[in-house]
């Protein structure tokens, strides 16, 4: 593999394995579960849209039909997309995940995680947990609580990735999108703006954004698809440089991690309280 790829994908084998020879070491920062004051998830235009082909009528291909959900769900949703990730930038108040797997009586963030990739059909159907997504989902919709993103960073993490990237003193940052088409050097002062990342700021690639790393490819931010988690991997320098797990919950991986971690052995799991 070349080096360049590892700056854009994230490996399915162990994750150190992957970005050896470019990084050294590798951290799971797990996306918040959030609240916001007055402002119910059902009532948004956020989060993933689950499609059963088994549900799509005939004739219509599965992108049109995601594409036709969301426009319905734009139409009745009391706040669109950019105001609610606004509100949640301004107003989220984050529930980690150990927090939310207390109080629906989970003894195992990584049930939290199966349960989640179930309820975006992200998983076969033999891995899948249908009884922990449905009391996870439950739980949260009674309370009004706002499921983590997958598949983009996550609104309330945005801060603490602009203090990562600050805390090596970089000025700017590579930002790119998911595919490797697109990647530019923009401000790292940008990350800082309270509007959603997408949407024409500084230096940011048009399509959304999906990698952050820094100019000497010594820290790498990278969502994986159909994940709720940022990898986030470094050198050994860097890694005593900006000491991830005081922004975000989460955990080092070790030898034998994947992105598939609900079914490795349990790491243990460190972050700000």
């Amino acid at each position: 593999m070349r080096p360049a790829e590892h700056l854009i994908w994230v490996g399915d084998g162990p994750l150190l394995e992957y970005y050896h020879g470019h990084f050294d070491a590798v951290f799971v920062a797990l996306h918040p579960f959030v609240s916001i004051e007055g402002m119910h998830p059902l009532a948004c235009e956020i989060g993933s849209s689950v499609v059963e082909r088994s549900e799509m009528p005939e004739n219509i291909n599965l992108i049109e039909y995601a594409d036709q959900l969301g426009r319905e769900r734009a139409a009745t949703a009391k706040f669109d997309w950019t105001k609610t990730v606004e509100a949640m930038k301004r107003d989220g108040v984050t529930i980690l995940w150990k927090e939310l797997a207390r109080n629906v009586g989970f003894d195992d963030l990584r049930v939290v995680d199966q349960a989640l990739r179930t309820n975006i059909r992200g998983l076969r159907k033999d891995l899948e947990n249908l009884a922990a997504c449905e009391r996870l989902v439950a739980h949260c919709m009674a309370d009004g609580i706002f499921l983590p993103t997958a598949s983009e960073f996550q609104p309330v993490m945005q801060q603490g990735l602009a203090e990562l990237f600050a805390r090596t003193g970089a000025e700017a940052v590579m930002m790119g999108d998911e595919f490797g088409d697109e990647t530019n050097l923009g401000p790292s002062a940008s990350l800082t703006d309270s509007r959603p990342w997408r949407f024409g700021l500084e230096g940011m690639p048009k399509w959304p954004l999906r990698r952050l790393y820094h100019p000497d490819e010594s820290l790498l931010a990278v969502v994986p698809w159909d994940h709720f988690l940022t990898v986030l991997a470094m050198t050994n320098e860097r890694k005593e440089q900006v000491r991830p797990e005081t922004l975000f919950e989460g955990f080092w991986v070790d030898s034998e991690t994947t992105i598939d971690w609900f079914l490795d052995a349990a790491r243990p799991v460190v972050g700000p309280e």
